[in-house]
């Protein structure tokens, strides 16, 4: 469980680097300019940078924009569809089991 929650880090980290990158560093490359001009001078208004989570991109995409939120790396986002309901997500999991002998417990009392 601790390398899923590492790997998930891990993910957040490596696309807060990439979202940097390409907001400050990508667009002056010398391979973004051409003879005239650069892409990032052709339009007046800035590219906007946009987060779109669909399905499980939806539900880890929450806390991704929430994180991001403040470094103002993310002008929006854009979680269509978020996952599947936590019941049916809960029960494939592989400590599901654990769960399930705890709720048991209360479910099941010997107090009637």
């Amino acid at each position: 469980l601790g390398v899923v929650r590492d790997n998930i880090i891990e993910g957040y980290g490596l696309k807060a680097a990439v979202a940097h990158f390409l907001r400050y560093g990508l667009l002056d490359m010398d391979f973004m300019s051409f003879d005239t001009f650069t892409l990032h001078e052709q339009n007046e208004d800035p590219p906007r940078f946009i987060f779109h989570g669909i399905s499980q991109g939806g539900i880890l995409g929450s806390a991704y924009s929430s994180l991001m939120g403040p470094t103002q790396l993310l002008d929006g986002s854009a979680l269509i569809s978020p996952g599947t309901p936590f019941s049916l997500i809960m029960s494939r999991s592989v400590t599901f089991p654990i769960y399930q002998r705890l709720m048991l417990l209360n479910l099941r009392h010997s107090r009637h």
